[in-house]
Formats: C-alpha cells, sequence, structure tokens
C-alpha cells in the first residue's frame, strides 16, 4: 500500500499527529485567511508580495514575511493585517472546517517535482537520480 493510500484510508494519521495538528490550530478565529498550498508551490513568494501590499513594508527576508504571515502553530502573536481584523496564517496542512476563509495556491505539479526534488537534494536530504526520485513522489513517498 502506497503512502497516499494510507493516507485516504486514514492510517497515515496516528494518535500523536492527530494532537499536534490539533495544537497548532488552537487560538484561530473566523477572520483568519489560511494561505494553503502543497510544498514548493509557490507560498513564500506569495508571502513577500502579500507583506508588502498588506503592510507597505518590503520584506528583506522571510523573518519579516513570518512575522505577518506565519505558519500554522506560529500564529499566535501574528499581526492582524487584514482591514477586518484578521490574520493570514500559511499551512500545508489538510483542509479542517476550521479554514473559513482561504487563498489556495495550485501550481503545475510537474513543477513542483521538479522544485521540490531541487530542495530536498540541495538540503542533501537526497541522493536520487531524478527518475527513482519521480517514481517515489509519484507513489506519495
Amino acid at each position: 500500500m502506497s503512502f497516499l493510500q494510507s493516507v485516504k484510508n486514514g492510517m497515515a494519521r496516528t494518535p500523536l499527529r492527530r494532537l499536534v495538528v490539533e495544537c497548532r490550530h488552537v487560538g484561530l478565529s473566523k477572520s483568519d485567511v489560511f494561505l494553503a498550498s502543497f510544498p514548493k508551490s509557490g507560498n513564500t513568494w506569495l508571502k513577500f508580495m502579500l507583506t508588502h501590499l498588506l503592510t507597505g513594508e518590503e520584506a528583506p527576508d522571510t523573518r519579516t514575511t513570518d512575522r505577518y504571515i506565519p505558519s500554522i502553530g506560529q500564529h499566535f502573536f501574528a499581526g492582524r493585517v487584514i482591514p477586518s481584523g484578521g490574520r493570514i496564517i500559511k499551512t500545508h496542512e489538510h483542509y479542517r472546517n476550521c479554514y473559513h476563509r482561504a487563498i489556495y495556491i495550485v501550481r503545475d505539479g510537474r513543477d513542483v517535482a521538479v522544485s521540490y526534488y531541487s530542495h530536498v537534494k540541495r538540503m542533501r536530504k537526497m541522493r536520487l537520480p531524478f527518475h527513482d526520485y519521480l517514481l517515489r513522489y509519484l507513489d506519495g513517498q
């Protein structure tokens, strides 16, 4: 059974993982907006643009964008940059009922695969040739 099949069957969600996810989602409000995407889909790039548009501040690095648009679980002290008083919170988590408002970023899966491959190679977490990586990626590994 592939990883994706096990997720669909609910087997990848252990009780500990569910607890961690629940803790990350404490303190959310209906005015919060979620910036959601699969990793390497352009989330960080959009955070730079939104930070500048909503605050007028140029973001020289991700520490600045994280102050205004943090990841889920790091949102407790985030600035309320939306005119309605809400926050923008980045997430790679699966959809949840508490995500009342969201911006969902979709990028061509072929581009995501290449970008993610480059990322893990750069982080020295993998030494597979691209072809072998791609087969595992497509199988959900």
